[in-house]
């Protein structure tokens, strides 16, 4: 059987010395990804995906960044044999206390790292690309500056 899923996540940023953090969590299972998660009957995105924010990393004050959004789409093979055809749709989230509390049985760890380490963690490729996605978002916004005018 084959079925079409969709989850929702954040990609949390801190402005940190002049840099944008990214937060990561590593799930339980080892992978190195954003936070995200299924809807719940009712519930809009930006509602899952905060949620999903909290449940995993503790957060609670954050902004969604209007009008921007990333997607990343692949298929797997559940434990029942059937195939999903998954899109994870991320809002950017402006975190305004970094304090994480991870307390969520999906989750081991979380971890706010610039830019170039985010890449190097993450366990996927699509979030390796979506990290850069993001970077090149914010610099053609000005909202930071591109790594060459960094001190």
């Amino acid at each position: 059987m084959t079925r079409d899923e969709q989850s929702y996540g954040i990609i949390p940023l801190f402005r940190s010395g002049g840099q944008c953090m990214h937060l990561l969590i590593q799930h339980k299972k080892g992978h190195w990804s954003f936070p995200k998660g299924h809807p719940k009957e009712g519930e809009s995105s930006f509602d899952t995906a905060l949620r999903e924010l909290h449940e995993e990393t503790g957060i609670n004050a954050c902004t969604i960044l209007p009008g921007v959004s990333f997607s990343d789409t692949y298929t797997f093979t559940d434990e029942g044999g059937d195939v999903i055809n998954k899109t994870v749709t991320y809002y950017l989230g402006a975190v305004h206390d970094p304090r994480v509390e991870v307390d969520d049985p999906s989750t081991e760890k979380a971890e706010w790292l610039d830019a170039e380490s985010a890449q190097k963690t993450a366990s996927y490729e699509s979030d390796k690309r979506i990290i850069e996605s993001v970077q090149k978002y914010l610099h053609s916004q000005n909202l930071i500056k591109p790594p060459e005018e960094m001190v």
